[in-house]
């Protein structure tokens, strides 16, 4: 009975490895599809046929050499099972907890062998009954038929007992069987259907992925339908965006010409006119008439600037996505305004300008071996482009009060060692000549070139002090400053007189007034002259009388009176002495007639912003012209420094109406340059019967 209880115990726990890892196996196999269902299920109901079988072959064997043989056919039982169907690693863990509990069954305490069965009793009675017998067969063969009587009833009590003890353990082992078998076939049906059940759970999951996939795919279609309607609605738009304003006005939806019509009637210049703006800064203030500023609104650029937002960029997405915005937020449009900017910001800065001052970076000076380093300071600056919008905001929004202009501190440029290091130390460069503010020319120091270290540079930057002063080794450049203020107009290059005795005393008012404006201007190297710039417009404000002046009208040469007769014989004896001078001339007009004052050819007519005379300083230094007028002369000369001292002489030739003049040029080594500096045509006039006593007014068609 032990045996056939211990086998049985076995084949049960091959049933129940066997039935795990059946489940495992078909929850793993389970996932890949229903198909392998039926294979699982037989595999299982062959193995549950092995086990009972081995169950029935244990029942039959009583003894101990038959429940061995069992013990080794259900242990090959369960190896085959196990060789048929490997247990996954993941059924590790449970593999263990099945060897512990064969390990608490093994030391569990063993009946004696007196409760497994009486079979041997008997016999061994029976042999102590025939010793006896032998001993003393005639004394006691009563008792010993009495006691085996009675032992053979023991035994036989005994044996039913153990028999009806072995089948209620039996019985016991059996229902604990059907239990665990019960237990596992309902973990199996649990295990299954819980797979049927995720099966289920996935197949109405992908239901609804797909039908939310349809709803979504709907709703996107509608969005892009609607998407798409309105952008060709927006596309299609062809007014002013959606609350667009030009400052107050609200143009949005317009057409551009109804946009123009609201800007005009709002802003016009009747309403800027004769106001009066108050200009601040620090313990200044000035009035400014708006009148003095020659303001106007530009309504025809206004009205455009209206219309082209969110179209002057960017195309379709620009307007699109300027369109959507404007749904939710104005968009203000400035005004366009046309005014004189340089009388604005000339007057800005002229009530600015005392509490203003620039930034400086870093500095040096070179002196004799020596070389200073100053560190940088702040400016103080108002800032232009500011003020001028705040003007211009002002006067759009119609707001003629108090606006105050504040100087704000200004940094230097960020100082840059390397830079500074090859300034100091680039090779020397000469003296030159430049203007000051005041139109002056002026001297410019060349610069030495310093010979020192850029550490040593480095560490005076460095140093504490405002200034820093170190010796160094200086090499000066070949023209210094002294050399050219000791050449600045030595030379007389060239001159020219005209005579002006018989002219009216407006005549000669302008002529001298003419003088005044010449006398001492400077022209750099390279730099072009202006006579009609110079002088500015004649007018009464100016010191010009009204004297006879000749213009052509309709063909005819007429007489008028104008301000500013006579200023041509000025321009005509400037003229005559710049070719004397050798400077190159880039305009110069003829008369409509030959004058009296100057030869046929070298008269040379102006007019203000129409008909001027210009020429160029082509010399190496600087020139400067002395005019003057007084005794009926009026005489101009140019000084400058010849270095090359050439020479030069005009000649005149006449073919007919038409006057050319040569200037001829001997240089230094004796050669000559023959130049064509002018063409006069005077289809008009009869230069053989007139000369330099020709009665005719002198002035140009337009003075």
């Amino acid at each position: 009975m032990k045996n056939k209880k211990g086998a049985k115990h076995s084949a049960n726990e091959i049933k129940y490895s066997g039935e795990k890892l059946s489940f495992d196996q078909y929850s793993h196999e389970n996932a890949a599809g229903s198909d392998q269902e039926t294979e699982i299920e037989r595999r299982f109901k062959e193995r549950e046929t092995a086990e009972k079988a081995a169950f029935k072959s244990n029942d039959t064997n009583s003894d101990g050499e038959s429940a061995k043989a069992n013990d080794d056919k259900r242990a090959k039982t369960k190896t085959k099972v196990y060789a048929a169907k490997p247990e996954p690693e993941n059924n590790t863990a449970e593999a263990e907890n099945e060897s512990v509990s064969e390990s608490k069954r093994a030391e569990e305490p063993q009946k004696p062998e007196s409760s497994q069965g009486g079979g041997d009793k008997p016999d061994v009675a029976k042999k102590s009954n025939e010793s006896a017998s032998a001993l003393d067969e005639s004394e006691k063969a009563g008792k010993a038929t009495a006691d085996e009587t009675k032992n053979g009833e023991n035994g036989e009590n005994a044996e039913a007992k153990e028999q009806a003890d072995s089948k209620a353990k039996d019985k016991d082992d059996e229902e604990i069987d059907e239990n665990n078998e019960n237990g596992i076939e309902e973990k199996y049906e649990k295990k299954a259907e819980e797979a049927v059940e995720s099966r289920r759970v996935k197949r109405m999951d992908k239901r609804r992925k797909k039908r939310l996939k349809v709803v979504i795919g709907g709703v996107v279609a509608a969005v892009v339908a609607v998407a798409g309607g309105y952008s060709i609605y927006v596309n299609a738009y062809d007014d002013v965006l959606p609350n667009v304003y030009v400052e107050n006005v609200d143009v949005g939806g317009m057409t551009r010409d109804e946009a123009l019509s609201a800007i005009s009637a709002e802003f016009t210049d009747e309403k800027i006119l004769g106001n009066t703006m108050t200009f601040k800064c620090e313990d200044s203030t000035s009035e400014i008439l708006v009148d003095n500023l020659s303001l106007h609104f530009e309504t025809e650029a206004m009205a455009d600037d209206a219309y082209m937002y969110g179209r002057e960029s960017g195309g379709f997405m620009n307007k699109l996505m300027s369109f959507t915005k404007n749904l939710f937020a104005k968009e203000v449009v400035h005004s366009t305004i046309s005014y004189d900017q340089q009388a604005l910001v000339g007057a800005i800065n002229d009530l600015c300008s005392p509490y203003e001052y620039d930034p400086v970076g870093y500095t040096y000076s070179i002196g004799e071996n020596t070389l200073t380093i100053k560190k940088p300071t702040d400016g103080l600056k108002v800032n232009m482009d500011e003020a001028v919008a705040a003007v211009e905001h002002e006067i759009a929004t119609f707001n003629y009060g108090e606006l105050e202009f504040t100087p704000e501190p200004v940094s230097p440029p960020e100082f840059d060692l390397d830079a500074f290091y090859n300034e100091i130390t680039s090779a020397p460069t000469d003296a030159t000549y430049a203007k000051d503010e005041n139109g002056d020319v002026v001297v410019v120091p060349g610069k030495p070139q310093v010979v020192v270290s850029k550490s040593d540079v480095e560490g005076a930057v460095n140093q504490p002090e405002q200034e820093f002063t170190m010796k160094v080794q200086t090499i000066n450049p070949p023209v210094d400053a002294e050399y050219l203020k000791s050449i600045m107009y030595e030379d007389r290059l060239g001159t020219y007189s005209t005579d002006y005795s018989g002219s009216s005393g407006a005549r000669s008012n302008n002529i001298a007034r003419a003088c005044e404006s010449l006398n001492g201007v400077e022209l750099l190297p390279g730099e072009e002259f202006s006579y009609d710039q110079t002088l500015g417009q004649r007018t009464a404000a100016a010191g010009y009388l009204p004297a006879p002046v000749y213009v052509v009208k309709g063909g005819e040469t007429v007489s008028e009176m104008d301000y500013g007769g006579g200023i041509c014989q000025v321009s005509s004896t400037l003229y005559c002495a710049a070719l004397n001078a050798g400077l190159e001339i880039t305009e110069r007009h003829s008369h409509s007639k030959p004058v009296g004052y100057v030869p046929a050819g070298m008269d040379a007519t102006v007019s203000w912003q129409s008909v001027d005379l210009k020429f160029v300083n082509n010399t190496d230094y600087p020139i400067k012209i002395a005019a003057s007028a007084g005794g009926g002369i009026v005489t101009t000369s140019f000084y400058g420094s010849n270095a090359s001292e050439p020479n030069y002489r005009l000649e005149t030739t006449n073919d007919g109406n038409m006057v050319t003049v040569t200037r001829v040029t001997t240089n230094a080594d004796g050669t000559e340059t023959r130049e064509v500096v002018s063409t006069s045509d005077y289809a008009n006039a009869d230069i053989e019967a007139t000369g330099d006593e020709l009665v005719v007014p002198e002035e140009s068609p337009a003075e």
